[in-house]
């Protein structure tokens, strides 16, 4: 149970004892505006788009603190200048959201989201990954030759907790984009798995999917070093944090293609069980204290 991806994993598999056709997240830092909330979470989900391919994954969006959903237009920081994804983000969103509602997604917004069994039960989330678990597992179910779709009609309102410390943060995302792109390289490499290019995820995600994200980690922290707090923690990170993470990300980058394969058998082994579905159920339930007969022991 350590790590985002593994609490996701453990949802899909307690839904799978239970036999649910669909699994709908949301997390505890989101509030839902809208009634009709799960109605909107279902739509579409298990039709077919008229190219004849299924809809069985799909993301809404998030709303800020400004009921708005996209990044701040302020220019970034000199220190940010090479960290920011507020533009390329928010070319992606406008477009989104000038489509139809229901249209192919290169987000995950994984305290808005819905997947079905056709999905879960075959694609698991990787626990590996420190941060970004839901925009992986959109590169994960593509590598499986099933696409996420975008619904511009469903949405929570996202309120972020307070970030504690930025270096930590920072490095958190220097292991976590050091990994996406070795594993998407050894992923690639693999038979039998759709491949996943930047040019398909234009034009967010992709500079961050490429080998030139290390430019922008190595750019990022020595400017954060110089002008930002927690100067020591940077100049760390530029030093010797950056290298590192590379390293654990080649290291590592094989083991969710190890998962993975057995994600399907354990997912067929849960599914429906009506005993363990049971045993979870009286989990954590109070028994109930019978006067009557505590009197005649």
């Amino acid at each position: 149970l350590r790590g985002y991806g593994a609490i996701r994993n453990m949802g899909l598999a307690v839904a799978a004892t239970f036999g649910h056709d669909s699994v709908v997240f949301l997390d505890d830092d989101e509030v839902v505006l809208n009634e009709d909330f799960l109605i909107d979470a279902l739509y579409g989900l298990g039709n077919s788009n008229r190219q004849g391919i299924p809809i069985i994954a799909k993301s809404g969006y998030y709303l800020d603190g400004r009921d708005l959903p996209f990044a701040s237009d302020e220019k970034p920081r000199w220190c940010d200048r090479y960290w920011s994804k507020r533009r390329e983000f928010n070319l992606w969103m406008q477009h989104a959201l000038s489509n139809t509602r229901i249209c192919r997604s290169n987000i995950v917004c994984g305290g808005c989201f819905v997947v079905s069994a056709q999905a879960y039960t075959k694609v698991a989330f990787d626990p590996t990954i420190t941060r970004g678990e839901d925009q992986d597992y959109l590169f994960n179910l593509r590598m499986h030759g099933i696409d996420v779709w975008f619904d511009g009609k469903w949405y929570v309102r996202h309120m972020p907790p307070e970030i504690p410390s930025h270096a930590s943060r920072f490095l958190q995302d220097v292991y976590r984009w050091c990994y996406e792109v070795a594993k998407l390289d050894r992923c690639n490499s693999a038979i039998g798995l759709r491949q996943i290019r930047p040019s398909a995820l234009m034009p967010y995600p992709a500079p961050w999917i490429g080998e030139g994200v290390y430019n922008r980690i190595a750019r990022t922290s020595l400017r954060r070093a110089i002008s930002c707090h927690e100067h020591l923690s940077y100049l760390y990170i530029w030093l010797y944090g950056r290298k590192r993470a590379q390293e654990w990300a080649v290291h590592e980058s094989a083991g969710y293609l190890s998962f993975q394969t057995y994600w399907p058998r354990v997912m067929a082994l849960l599914w429906d069980n009506t005993v363990l579905a049971r045993r979870l159920q009286e989990t954590g339930t109070p028994k109930r204290f019978d006067a009557a007969r505590s009197i005649e022991r």
